[in-house]
């Protein structure tokens, strides 16, 4: 996850919920975060890989955005 630190203490708790959110979601539906990680190449399932951060994008809509994609994963049919 990209920071710039200029996050505030209730943005990073916000992040780290939300990834903490992808994560269990990846787990349920049998993935490996080992093998699905941003620096993996290429990723075993890229659905598995947590959403990189866009340049700019502040961290309410990148958590948002995390918590989307963990969303998905819990509603997907695979």
């Amino acid at each position: 996850m990209l920071l710039t630190g200029r996050e505030t203490g209730a943005q990073l708790d916000d992040l780290l919920t939300a990834v903490d959110h992808f994560e269990a979601a990846v787990i349920a539906r049998g993935g490996d975060l080992f093998v699905n990680s941003p620096t993996s190449h290429p990723p075993e399932d890229p659905d598995f890989v947590i959403p990189q951060r866009v340049p700019g994008e502040d961290p309410e809509a990148y958590a948002a955005r995390i918590n989307a994609g963990a969303e998905r994963l819990e509603k997907a049919d695979f």
